[in-house]
């Protein structure tokens, strides 16, 4: 996502304006928590997921302005997954994005509240939302804690850590990428329909298209990972470990062409959700 057409990188910029906003918003909460928070956002990042909202809201027929705080609640979470997962205890990282990670640049103490302090603002910010009617904050909740939840990200972690050593099959490591990465993804796209006031029917669709793409999205990590020599989260098992390259870009293709048969089908103007899409697939970094 480092040569994105214009409208997209206008929606980077606006949510990136509102991130900090909405920090500077909350003078009720503890100040070393928001400044130890806005550390951990000013760290950059591709601001996929809330990127994916909002483009999808457009593409059926939704504002802007409408699903933008929706769209930041969703990289908070994000946020507090990537603080609490470099922890430790957890995937024991030092570094995040070239600098050092929270727990080294504080302390593991402040690491955990931080990412506490922003898993919980999330869903303030969802009930506080102008924007949003009552139903939608009730259904963008949901689709939030789901996607973040025991059924979506953390089970992923906890399946991944205890991955961890373990030769597993394809399957076994399908299941942890769907639930570690692929769950979030999904949130992030049924978010865009619920803020675009979309049927059931379709909100279900973005979900199962989010789940396509965000799978076919970590398995590139994985390639991109192997090409750097980087470790894997568990220690030493991903897509390539058990496919090679050139089969694991097979399988995020074939993920990907099935997520644009569905993207085409989808109601509203989807060229640039499609656009997208390819983008998070066909990436070098």
């Amino acid at each position: 996502m480092t040569t994105l057409e214009p409208a997209l990188q206008t929606k980077i910029d606006t949510v990136e304006k509102r991130l900090q906003s909405l920090l500077s918003m909350d003078t009720a909460g503890y100040a070393p928590l928001r400044e130890a928070a806005r550390y951990a956002l000013d760290g950059g990042g591709k601001r996929l997921r809330p990127v994916l909202t909002l483009v999808v809201n457009e593409a059926l027929g939704g504002q802007d302005e409408t699903a933008l705080d929706a769209a930041c609640a969703m990289e908070y979470i994000h946020n507090y997954s990537l603080i609490h997962d470099d922890l430790p205890c957890m995937d024991d990282d030092d570094f995040r994005r070239g600098r050092p990670s929270l727990h080294k640049q504080y302390s593991e103490s402040v690491a955990v509240l931080t990412g506490d302090y922003l898993l919980t603002y999330a869903f303030e910010v969802i009930a506080q939302s102008a924007t949003l009617s009552a139903q939608q904050k009730v259904d963008a909740s949901r689709c939030l804690a789901q996607g973040s939840g025991g059924v979506g990200m953390i089970a992923g972690q906890a399946m991944d850590l205890e991955a961890e050593g373990q030769d597993l099959s394809v399957a076994q490591l399908d299941a942890i990428h769907l639930h570690k990465t692929a769950c979030l993804i999904a949130a992030a796209m049924e978010l865009g329909g619920i803020c675009a006031g979309a049927s059931s029917e379709v909100r279900q669709e973005l979900h199962a298209i989010g789940l396509l793409l965000g799978h076919a999205f970590q398995i590139v990590d994985d390639v991109l990972d192997d090409e750097q020599d980087a470790q894997p989260d568990n220690g030493g098992v991903n897509y390539v470990a058990l496919l090679g390259r050139d089969e694991s870009w097979t399988a995020a293709e074939k993920l990907l062409q099935e997520s644009l048969a569905k993207i085409a089908k989808l109601p509203g103007n989807t060229a640039i959700l499609a656009d997208l899409a390819e983008r998070l697939v066909h990436r070098t970094v």
